[in-house]
């Protein structure tokens, strides 16, 4: 190893070392402080602890996952907008994709129809083809939610919670030709791990303070954070894979301009 990739190497590892200890040990976001100085209980996959937080009044964050019981065999899709003559046919076809259970699925009538775009070749830097691609235009929709349950306990479902996890939404989109008309659809699947906040008051759950956070959020990393649940090591590790990064650049830059220099 040469004397200026050695020297980088331990600079990374001494200034990851620090950093790591000063954000396990010392750094604490001001957000997840606001949320330690609350009442506000945060409870982390543990059936018993939920069940102990609902006999007191106050306000619950909890990380489960959210259960659904819809199936698409059981649903009829007559109101659902359809355009072509063969929606049968279509009904079926997207129905054969969606076995198990869900905690919410949202039918779509698209038309599809050609797109020629310009993007740049691949092959030939500098140079730009047109590329052709079908696409769907949506024009109809039809959406299934009832209830939720979550460590047990039943909930009331809505359209604005559901909107509130979509990055969660799994799809399956129609292929088909231009002019054509077919049916895709987007879904929650069930056993979802989900945050579920609410209050309880007067010994009863207020359904009308649900709230539902997705995993993928900074409600999730305060939540965590405040719990004092959150692992040492991933904040370590992502430490280091930054640092490690960092040094693989460092030295790319050295081995591509150190040719210019004598040492």
């Amino acid at each position: 190893m040469r004397y200026r990739t050695f020297i980088a190497l331990c600079v990374h590892i001494l200034l990851a070392v620090l950093l790591s200890i000063y954000l396990v040990f010392f750094h604490v976001d001001s957000s997840v402080k606001e949320l330690m100085d609350t009442d506000i209980r945060i409870i982390i996959d543990s059936q018993e602890k939920f069940d102990q937080a609902l006999k007191t009044d106050g306000r619950i964050y909890a990380l489960g996952k959210i259960g659904g019981t819809i199936r698409a065999s059981d649903i009829s899709l007559d109101e659902l907008e359809y355009g072509g003559n063969d929606k049968a046919e279509k009904v079926e076809k997207i129905k054969s994709y969606l076995g198990g259970d869900y905690v919410y699925i949202d039918f779509i009538s698209e038309k599809l129809s050609e797109e020629t775009i310009k993007k740049e070749d691949p092959f030939k830097a500098g140079e730009y083809i047109w590329e052709t691609r079908i696409v769907g235009e949506p024009y109809a929709y039809l959406d299934f939610y009832d209830t939720f349950s979550f460590y047990g306990y039943e909930f009331p479902n809505s359209e604005s919670l559901m909107y509130s996890v979509y990055e969660h939404m799994e799809s399956i989109l129609t292929e088909g030709r231009a002019k054509e008309h077919v049916i895709s659809a987007v879904y929650l699947p069930d056993k979802e791990q989900v945050w579920l906040d609410l209050t309880v008051v007067s010994g009863q759950i207020d359904m009308g303070s649900l709230g539902i956070h997705s995993t993928n959020s900074s409600f999730d990393y305060n939540a965590r954070a405040a719990s004092g649940n959150d692992s040492p090591l991933e904040v370590v590790g992502g430490v280091f894979i930054v640092a490690a990064i960092s040094f693989g650049v460092t030295v790319a830059i050295q081995r591509k301009f150190g040719r210019y220099y004598r040492y």
